[in-house]
């Protein structure tokens, strides 16, 4: 079968999906609104889509107020792609199952394509399994009340006068997003009692996948006896790695520890972000112990994550984190804000611990907690589970099962 995402960029928790995917038999292609700097195509090389002049121009206006990971976030999300060359590039594939990534304007676009050729389109996001209770969703209604009656009247004007928001509305209004849903995410944070107790409809879990590393169940904890902590993400405000830091100056110094902090400074924002985190660990009473690396290399990380015992997850809020699953994988015990969609991933494997989001002290006594624990215990029950539940055959089994429930059709290779 012909797969199809779409997406704002290809990320790298896609790559043993479509992996997967094509040595089950399938054809798999990626159209996406621009690429990030440390992506993989080595399986699949996707296509960029053309911008609709509304995009060309709100990009020329945000640039000049807004630093680019802000820019790449609107834009990703408010991306209206040029509609004859969406139509062109997906006539001429002419997939069998379409998976849009979130409810965006490029996800309007090619489900009214999906219901004109008569396609399965599928939504995929990483909103929880089990919703939140109604206090969230009271809350966003009394913001969303709020708004200036002179924005409601502007953007009105605007759907009406403009050209590609007038397309937008009358897709909207005629096809819609997709209405079957599949997230890898059970629940928003821990625990669980924040979260409903019945599920979204028309949703399906199908969890992430993480590729399996065999040298993980022979692998070496704790040479020497040094403890080795990993922390793996963008530098940017909400990955938090700052916390980390302040949280490093609470450990015992007498304890052999280090520790490794590896992300992403490609742009102005996220280098300015790892200058300062550098800065506060050269100030820390800790910087013999900590290493900062910027832009690792996507092919080597396998060999980062395999010489450290540990990996800490201290964001403010994650929606899912991947980096998780894949610490699992390599066998490494795991510590996650509670604030992460995969924080029921570590709690369910029995692989580490969970801690208050934003709370230093908090993160700082978990950390402590391993340092006379069996770590070889956490980190295989870690890859273990990561065998055992989070395999690409669990996720096609899954996803055959929605498309049969869901569509009533079967996946059946080229």
């Amino acid at each position: 079968m012909k797969f199809l995402f779409t997406a704002p960029r290809f990320h790298t928790n896609q790559v043993p999906i479509v992996k997967g995917l094509i040595e089950k038999g399938h054809e798999v292609r990626y159209f996406v609104t621009f690429i990030g700097a440390t992506e993989d195509h080595s399986l699949c090389k996707p296509l960029i889509l053309k911008p609709s002049w509304t995009t060309v121009w709100e990009k020329k206006t945000l640039v000049k107020t807004q630093t680019p990971s802000e820019v790449e976030s609107a834009i990703g999300g408010h991306f209206i792609p040029n509609y004859e060359f969406l139509k062109d590039a997906f006539e001429d594939y002419l997939p069998d199952i379409v998976v849009c990534r979130e409810k965006t304007n490029l996800t309007l676009c090619v489900k009214a394509l999906c219901d004109e050729h008569d396609i399965p389109c599928i939504l995929y996001d990483q909103d929880p399994l089990y919703q939140l209770k109604d206090g969230t969703k009271k809350a966003s209604a009394i913001q969303k009340a709020k708004s200036s009656i002179w924005k409601r009247i502007a953007t009105k004007l605007d759907r009406t006068l403009n050209m590609d928001r007038r397309m937008l509305k009358k897709m909207r209004m005629s096809s819609g997003f997709p209405t079957v849903r599949m997230t890898p995410v059970k629940y928003s944070r821990l625990p669980r009692e924040l979260s409903e107790s019945t599920a979204s409809d028309n949703t399906y879990f199908i969890p992430f996948v993480a590729e399996s590393h065999p040298e993980a169940s022979e692998r070496r904890y704790c040479p020497d006896g040094m403890l080795r902590i990993l922390c793996v993400g963008k530098f940017r405000e909400y990955k938090n790695v700052k916390l980390l830091v302040e949280a490093a100056t609470m450990l015992n110094m007498e304890e052999d520890w280090t520790m490794t902090i590896v992300g992403q400074a490609m742009n102005g924002d996220e280098q300015k972000y790892y200058e300062e985190t550098k800065s506060m660990i050269a100030t820390s009473g800790a910087e013999n112990r900590i290493t900062l690396k910027a832009n690792v290399p996507y092919d080597t990380m396998g060999e980062i994550y395999l010489q450290h015992d540990v990996f800490v997850l201290p964001s403010k809020k994650e929606v899912a984190s991947i980096a998780v699953i894949e610490a699992m994988s390599y066998g490494l015990a795991v510590i996650s804000t509670d604030y992460n969609g995969t924080a029921s991933y570590v709690e369910d494997a029995n692989c580490g611990a969970v801690f208050a989001a934003e709370d230093a002290k908090d993160l700082a006594e978990k950390i402590k907690s391993l340092f006379h624990r069996n770590i070889r215990e956490y980190g295989q029950n870690a890859c273990r589970k990561s065998v055992d539940d989070y395999s690409f055959e669990k996720y096609y089994n899954a996803l055959g099962q929605m498309m049969k429930m869901a569509f009533d059709r079967k996946l059946e290779s080229m």
